[in-house]
């Protein structure tokens, strides 16, 4: 259950855009990366994968880039599963009380 997202030959009509992203493939695929991860962060409860497949259907690999738990139920899990543990115990949790700015 779910929506499924799959980008296959983009910029095949538009030779001038394969061409630059084929050239700074590696800056595309880094912010690309920055993106989904802001996402998978984000919406708590919600399961992300991200697979690099690579090469043609006879012969293709596959590369978990992000991948998180459904039913996750705190920031803190959804950091911890994207970003790592590691990553997680660096950060210092803080409390905002935005009701007086609401008045």
């Amino acid at each position: 259950v779910g929506t499924t997202v799959a980008v296959v030959r983009i910029f095949d009509a538009l030779p001038v855009r394969q061409k630059d992203l084929i050239k700074r493939i590696k800056k595309h695929r880094a912010k690309l990366m920055k993106m989904i991860q802001g996402y998978a962060i984000l919406c708590v409860g919600v399961k992300f994968s991200l697979m690099d497949v690579v090469g043609s259907d006879d012969n293709s690999s596959e590369d978990v880039k992000i991948s998180t738990q459904m039913g996750t139920t705190s920031i803190e899990q959804t950091v911890s599963s994207v970003l790592g543990s590691r990553f997680l115990s660096g950060l210092s949790r803080i409390s905002v009380d935005l009701t007086s700015a609401i008045s």
